[in-house]
């Protein structure tokens, strides 16, 4: 059975190389290597390789180990087509159950992300947007749509903190998080599912425009 303990260092260390580039696609992940540099056990290594499979970040091929996967154009839109429809749900639930203190907690997080994006700190955007979709998440009382989300963010996780760097694409991505907002804030499911498609699609059209400013 793979560990999947959140805390797991060689998972999250071999995670974030890959996210950061360091680890490029299609790179061979030599077991004795990773231990090596890591300061981990194979198994260890193993262990974290088998997750990261899992995730959609490594392939691993019987006899010929294991390579940082790689990303195509057609492959990101399929799945960001499939989030779209998942996001869509996601909010139409949220709309008909969230709660003020919610409500207020997603405001906040807007107010933070325009903050962040005025500032320059896109760190800080990308955490607070990650917040602000939980909280949709967690309104919405479905708790398989999100596991499903999080699994297709996990294929696209390089893609996360670079899309920001599209021309014109935070000022539209706020637009998209503040249009979610006020139909979740209103209570109108059917507008706020409208909104988080939108939002998807204007990321699927971002990236389809911009792609090669955001591949690795």
């Amino acid at each position: 059975m793979i560990n999947k303990n959140v805390d797991d260092p060689a998972y999250e260390q071999i995670k974030q190389k890959i996210i950061d580039g360091e680890y490029a696609p299609t790179q061979r992940l030599v077991e004795a290597n990773l231990s090596q540099e890591l300061g981990v056990s194979r198994h260890k290594v193993r262990a974290a390789l088998e997750r990261l499979h899992l995730d959609g970040l490594v392939h691993i091929e019987p006899n010929r180990g294991a390579t940082v996967m790689s990303l195509e154009l057609p492959e990101v839109l399929d799945i960001l087509m499939a989030r779209e429809v998942l996001e869509g749900g996601v909010a139409y639930l949220a709309a008909g159950k969230i709660g003020t203190a919610n409500i207020s907690r997603l405001g906040d997080c807007l107010n933070t992300m325009r903050a962040s994006l005025n500032t320059g700190d896109y760190e800080q955007y990308s955490a607070t947007n990650k917040i602000f979709h939980q909280i949709v998440y967690e309104a919405s009382g479905n708790e398989t749509m999100p596991q499903v989300i999080n699994v297709l963010q996990q294929r696209l996780a390089r893609l996360q903190f670079r899309t920001i760097l599209i021309p014109g694409r935070a000022e539209q991505s706020i637009g998209e998080h503040d249009a979610i907002f006020r139909a979740i804030q209103a209570q109108n499911a059917a507008a706020a599912e409208q909104a988080a498609r939108a939002h998807m699609q204007g990321l699927r059209r971002a990236i389809e425009k911009g792609w090669q400013l955001v591949r690795l």
